[in-house]
């Protein structure tokens, strides 16, 4: 008897090897993709993450002169009281910085920040009291 084979045909063996280089390179098309998308969430990221708040920059440089205003004028304020001694400004700046001013509010006995930032307004209230010669600071809003 004869046993029949089926002779393998010289294209079979190409279009093997042909179908393993295409899932080769969709594999590694797929895992560039991926790699370009991580590098583009990080750098997005990382700049985002540096990138300098002017609104709380101008808070904290406000806050300081107006602190360093405070504890050079402490005997003054504490003759006339906290009050009496700010309502004299009546809405005028009492410090200022670049684009930040303090302000006390007369009707609300409070002291309120206002910064402008390019198209940006940022206004926040706080309370100061002195205990013990320290000056304590409440932010309201």
């Amino acid at each position: 008897m004869q046993k029949s084979f089926k002779k393998k045909t010289k294209g079979s063996i190409l279009v093997l090897t042909l179908v393993t280089v295409n899932c080769l390179l969709l594999l590694s098309l797929y895992l560039i993709k991926k790699i370009e998308i991580i590098n583009f969430y990080n750098s997005n990221n990382t700049s985002a993450l540096l990138k300098e708040n002017n609104f709380h920059k101008q808070k904290e440089f406000v806050l300081s002169r107006f602190n360093s205003y405070l504890l050079s004028n402490i005997t003054i304020i504490n003759e006339k009281g906290f009050e009496a001694y700010f309502s004299e400004f009546n809405n005028n700046p009492i410090v200022s910085y670049d684009k930040a001013t303090i302000k006390f509010d007369k009707v609300k006995k409070q002291f309120f920040i206002e910064i402008h930032v390019d198209y940006s307004y940022l206004k926040s209230y706080f309370t100061v009291e002195v205990v013990d010669s320290k000056l304590k600071y409440t932010l309201l809003s």
